[in-house]
């Protein structure tokens, strides 16, 4: 939930009916499930004083207007088919707001939107969304943003966001959580379809330009630490007024309590739900506080944040290529969905562990613009099996790990 304005923003998520049960709902127990495909948004009006009877007027008299009755009123729902999704991260998303020939203020001002991150679940497999969504409440739209796709923290997970409004750029901070990519022990970007536990810190940042570039950062969180885990600002967090976003600039000293992250869980191995072992996982019992320290080798306020020391994440030359792999124990195969910017000449290389090519596959005329599905009898219900996948679309090549993990 969301407040801005004095409007409640209810995003995405679902309504479910029964039990969990992480093999799916024909499965054990069974439940029904029902995604909402958008925004809700509702505001809380008092009633008019009219409208009571005399015993309430005589109340209200007597304790203040604060107790005046209030009521839902629900606002036109934003819809978009692209909202199948819950377990997101939503963040206030800052820009400049242009206010030329303004001189009725000297202070700027800021447009603010919502940007909704990654979720779960795409609908034709148990494997998260990458895209985000801009949600503009003063337009009533929802927008994708073209050519980015997040991997490194999928699920709701603690999260922060840091504006510096000297450049316009915005830094959006994730702790830990479930992911289906993570960066291994060799700095290769590796994906396993099963979406398991991680323990990567991650950055997504936006320029003025609106260009999306995500990073993750050289510190690790214990396992688990992130998932169902909240921030919670400290009181003396500076922010940008009205939002709940770090003001860069106004972060001072060698160091600063920027909050905590509160709660979820902590786990012993990456993929513990389809064990449903109550061992391998455990609520998180402690409190972990989270501090912004001073960069001695950036001084300009605008680079108070440093990614120097941070692993980009390949986006396929801007986004130009994307793909992503998920395993039906079924019939034993691995699919890949390859996400094309523009239609054009495709190959897919698949290498083991060590280096040796298993299989080239050159898509016959090309890959059409947008998603193609492709399948591979790879699939090895006995072990756990790691492969190089190397993409190869007009020139620009995506490099990953795959981990198929029966």
């Amino acid at each position: 939930m969301m407040y801005s304005d004095g409007v409640f923003y209810l995003v995405g998520g679902h309504r479910f009916d029964g039990l969990y049960n992480p093999m799916g709902p024909q499965n054990g127990p069974g439940f029904e499930q029902v995604y909402h495909p958008g925004v809700r948004s509702f505001q809380l009006v008092r009633e008019q004083p009219l409208a009571l009877s005399k015993r309430q007027a005589r109340a209200i008299a007597k304790r203040g207007k604060a107790s005046i009755p209030a009521r839902v009123v629900w606002r036109n729902p934003m819809l978009d088919s692209q909202f199948r999704r819950r377990d997101v991260n939503v963040m206030e998303s800052l820009h400049h707001l242009d206010h030329s020939g303004d001189v009725t203020s000297p202070f700027p001002k800021l447009r603010k939107e919502f940007l909704l991150f990654s979720g779960v679940f795409q609908e034709r497999a148990n494997i998260p969304y990458t895209n985000l969504l801009e949600i503009d409440p003063q337009k009533n739209s929802i927008s994708a943003v073209p050519n980015f796709n997040q991997l490194l923290n999928q699920y709701h997970s603690a999260h922060v966001g840091l504006y510096s409004y000297k450049v316009d750029a915005q830094f959006f901070v994730f702790f830990g959580g479930i992911a289906q990519y993570f960066f291994n022990e060799s700095g290769d970007l590796t994906q396993d379809p099963d979406v398991p536990v991680v323990s990567t810190v991650s950055v997504i940042q936006r320029t003025a330009a609106s260009e999306y570039s995500e990073f993750a950062l050289p510190l690790k969180l214990p396992k688990g630490l992130g998932a169902g885990t909240e921030f919670i600002p400290a009181s003396n967090m500076p922010r940008i007024e009205g939002t709940n976003v770090i003001d860069l600039e106004s972060l001072q000293g060698d160091s600063q309590l920027l909050g905590y992250l509160v709660g979820g869980f902590s786990t012993t191995a990456p993929n513990v739900f389809f064990d449903n072992d109550a061992d391998e996982s455990k609520s998180e019992a402690h409190v972990y506080a989270v501090y912004w320290k001073r960069n001695t080798v950036f001084r300009d306020p605008s680079q108070k944040l440093s990614l120097q020391d941070a692993l980009p994440v390949d986006q396929g030359n801007n986004g130009q290529v994307h793909f992503q792999a998920f395993t039906n124990t079924e019939n034993q195969k691995v699919y890949f969905i390859i996400d094309m910017a523009s239609e054009g000449p495709c190959t897919l290389n698949i290498k083991d562990e060590t280096g040796k090519v298993l299989l080239t596959h050159v898509f016959e005329g090309g890959l059409p613009k947008g998603e193609s599905v492709f399948a591979l009898p790879l699939y090895d219900a006995k072990q756990i099996k790691t492969y190089q996948v190397e993409i190869n679309a007009a020139g620009t090549v995506l490099r990953e790990q795959l981990i198929i993990n029966p």
